[in-house]
C-alpha cells in the first residue's frame, strides 16, 4: 500500500486505545482493523503465491503485498528467501495402480494417485547435494481428499529403502500419527485445512546423508488422493507454496513511511500471540527478524 492510498480518516484515530504500560504508540499499523497511522508498502523483487481462504491460490506480482484471511485475523504475510529443492515433474510410481495429471484448478497443478495401499509415489532429482548432513528440510505437498482417508509422507529415504521419518496424516480428523523415526532425531510434521477440501501437510527433520538417493515420497494410500505444489526447503516450517517458473521466492520487506532510527516494536501474529522486539527503520525498510511474519497489527513507540 503506497502513501497515496494510505486511509487518510484514519489519522484522527486516538491511539490510547494501542497504549501499552502506559505509553501511547508513535505510530500503528492495525491490518484486522485496517487502521493505519501511516502510508505501508511491501517490497518483494518477484512474484509470490496467496493461498486464498476457499483453497485457491493466486499468484500476486512483485511488491504486491499479501494479505490473507478476515476480521480479526486479517492479516499481512512477509516471508525469508525461499527456494524449493524439488522438481515434482520427475517421480517414479511403484506399484501404484494409476498416476493421473489434472491439470490446473484453482490455481494449482494437480496430480491424482490411486493405490490399494501397497505402492507409493518416488520423487526424484531433488537438489540436495549442497546441503551438509543434518541440515533441516521441510517436505511439504497440497493435498485434495477424494476417496483416500489418510496418506502418509516419508522423509529421508537411504539407500537401503528405509524411511527414516514417516507420517501419517487422516484428511477426516486432522490426526498426525508419526509412524516411524529411525534414527531418533528431532521431528515435527502437521497438517492445516486450507478450504475447497485441500490440506496442506508437511514433515521436518534433519538431513540424514547428502547421499541420500531419495528424498521423499507418498504412500499409504488406499483409494485417490489429489495432491500439488510438492516442495522441499531447507528450515523447520514450510513457507508458502513456491509455484513460480523458477523455483524461488525473493524475501520481503515492510516499507514504512517514518523516519529512520531505532523503534520498540510489538507485534500481534494472526493467532493472537504477542512479541515485544526493538527495530530499525533504515531508509523506508523495517529491519525484522529474518523469517515468516503474520502480522495481524504492529504498534512503533
Amino acid at each position: 500500500m503506497s502513501a497515496a492510498l494510505f486511509n487518510a480518516t484514519r489519522r484522527g484515530t486516538c491511539l490510547t486505545a494501542y497504549g501499552q504500560n502506559g505509553a501511547v504508540p508513535r505510530a500503528v499499523f492495525d491490518y484486522g482493523a485496517e487502521v493505519f497511522t501511516h502510508g505501508w508498502q511491501v517490497f518483494r523483487s518477484s512474484d509470490a503465491a496467496l493461498v486464498n481462504t476457499d483453497g485457491s491460490i493466486s499468484m500476486l506480482p512483485a511488491d504486491v503485498p499479501r494479505i490473507i484471511g478476515s476480521g480479526a485475523q486479517k492479516h499481512l504475510l512477509l516471508e525469508r528467501a525461499a527456494m524449493t529443492l524439488c522438481n515434482p515433474s520427475k517421480t517414479t510410481a511403484v506399484n501404484l495402480t494409476s498416476v493421473t495429471p489434472l491439470g490446473a484448478a484453482g490455481g494449482l497443478e494437480r496430480t491424482r494417485i490411486e493405490d490399494d495401499g501397497t505402492g507409493y509415489l518416488q520423487f526424484n532429482a531433488i537438489d540436495i547435494a549442497s546441503l551438509a548432513a543434518g541440515a533441516e528440510i521441510t517436505c511439504s505437498a497440497i493435498v485434495e481428499a477424494e476417496t483416500a482417508s489418510s496418506c502418509e509422507l516419508w522423509l529421508g529415504i537411504g539407500t537401503t529403502g528405509a524411511a527414516r521419518l514417516r507420517y501419517q496424516f487422516s484428511l477426516g480428523d486432522g490426526a498426525v500419527t508419526e509412524i516411524a523415526n529411525i534414527d531418533g532425531v528431532p521431528a515435527n510434521a502437521g497438517m492445516r485445512a486450507l478450504g475447497g477440501n485441500r490440506h496442506r501437510i508437511w514433515i521436518t527433520g534433519p538431513l540424514i546423508s547428502a547421499d541420500t538417493v531419495e528424498l521423499t515420497r507418498f504412500t499409504g494410500i488406499t483409494g485417490t488422493l489429489t495432491y500439488g505444489a510438492m516442495q522441499v526447503e531447507t528450515g523447520t516450517m514450510p513457507s508458502a507454496p513456491i509455484l513460480s517458473a523458477s523455483g524461488t521466492r525473493a524475501a520481503e520487506t515492510l516499507g514504512l513511511d517514518l523516519a529512520a532510527g531505532d523503534y520498540d516494536a510489538i507485534l500481534w501474529d494472526k493467532d493472537g500471540a504477542e512479541s515485544a522486539l526493538p527495530v530499525t527503520i533504515t531508509a523506508g525498510a523495517l529491519n525484522l527478524p529474518v523469517g515468516k511474519h503474520e502480522i495481524t497489527r504492529l504498534c512503533l513507540f
